[in-house]
């Protein structure tokens, strides 16, 4: 990206187009033209995200639950990942349904609750939920029984 594409990005951003906001954040994440800087992301980031932007916010999520940009902090990551799921991020779905299922989480490992949000992120279009929820049938972390449960809470 040459300096003159550069500061037109910049300005597009700066007009509330989400769409530019996330380019520009996903560069800095990444280093992809401009030199890596993770603070500058989140700001692009928390800018699209005002604007109710799920994937903008699934990505702040991420960076407060790994650490990138900010302090890590498992307990805003996880509010934060719960907004992206209720503005629609099937990806947010899937990152808390993770936490609950991996033994290398800070979270204690619950399947009953990584496969409700493996199916809510179902119901947000992932057809990865339904891979997850198979992943943990076949480890026998989650029975048929609690799985017919949560298909009933989830008719409800």
């Amino acid at each position: 990206m040459n300096s003159k594409q550069f500061k037109r990005l910049v300005k597009q951003a700066n007009t509330d187009d989400v769409i530019a906001q996330k380019s520009l954040a996903e560069k800095f994440a990444t280093g992809d033209g401009v030199d890596l800087d993770h603070e500058a992301a989140l700001h692009w980031y928390e800018r699209a995200a005002d604007c109710d932007d799920p994937e903008a916010k699934y990505k702040i999520a991420m960076m407060y639950l790994k650490g990138e940009g900010v302090k890590k902090n498992l307990r805003v990551a996880v509010k934060k990942l719960k907004d992206a799921v209720k503005y629609g991020s099937s990806d947010a779905a899937l990152a808390l349904g993770d936490l609950h299922s991996s033994e290398e989480s800070d979270i204690d490992r619950d399947p009953v609750e990584a496969a409700r949000h493996y199916f809510q992120a179902v119901v947000l279009g992932s057809a990865q939920g339904i891979r997850s929820i198979a992943s943990l049938l076949d480890e026998n972390l989650l029975t048929d029984g609690q799985l017919k449960k949560l298909m009933w809470d989830f008719e409800d």
